[in-house]
């Protein structure tokens, strides 16, 4: 996934900006030595430098085009022989997911379910994949928050009441943020990893999401 900054609109939907977007696109694809990160990141990357000068001299072409400047602000890799994705209708937010699985071809149906998650990922902006892997030190900045939040409820508890409260709330705070435990949009009688077992029995096949991305304006 790439996002180019425009300074307008006007500029963001012309024929010029999403041939730049292709032609970046169609550039990077396939390099074995990208990396997440931000465009400027390619400069201590393992990448032709033809290529590298080539990237530049396109933004530079149609920077001079528009008489805005243009900039590549990020750079989503994403490794997959199954991906889904989706772009909202407003054209302003777009996701992408990447899943693994014990069968590596894309049928009608498992395209479905990985687009469906990829349209539930713009709707409720999940930051993990499931609250068993967030980071310890993630959970510890959203543990102080938390604290700060509720120091007024709690600061005439007793120490074992307190810590319920704010142990409670952390948990629930954690799993409203990870895709695997949110209700699907779709579905909201479901969380998403019981949609995913669904299809997973009627395909008859494992699906484990490796990375999700968004971009939003």
């Amino acid at each position: 996934m790439i996002e180019l900054a425009c300074q307008t609109d006007f500029a963001s939907k012309s024929i010029k900006v999403k041939e730049l977007a292709y032609s970046i696109f169609n550039t990077l694809h396939g390099q074995e030595n990208l990396a997440q990160g931000s465009f400027d990141d390619l400069k201590n990357m393992n990448l032709e430098e033809k290529t590298y000068l080539h990237i530049n001299r396109k933004i530079q072409e149609v920077i001079s085009i528009t008489k805005e400047n243009i900039t590549v602000k990020v750079i989503n890799i994403i490794r997959s022989k199954i991906v889904g994705s989706y772009i909202h209708h407003n054209k302003l937010m777009t996701s992408a997911i990447a899943i693994n699985s014990n069968h590596s071809l894309m049928n009608a149906k498992l395209q479905s379910c990985v687009n469906g998650i990829a349209m539930h990922i713009i709707a409720m902006s999940p930051k993990f994949i499931s609250i068993r892997n967030i980071d310890e030190k993630v959970k510890l900045e959203y543990l102080n928050i938390i604290k700060k939040q509720k120091f007024e409820m709690i600061k005439n508890k007793k120490p074992d009441i307190a810590e319920k409260i704010i142990n409670g709330s952390l948990n629930k705070t954690l799993l409203e943020l990870s895709l695997l435990d949110q209700k699907y949009i779709k579905n909201n009688a479901k969380l998403v990893k019981e949609n995913i077992l669904q299809y997973e029995r009627s395909l008859q096949l494992t699906i484990n999401i490796d990375v999700f991305f968004t971009i939003k304006k």
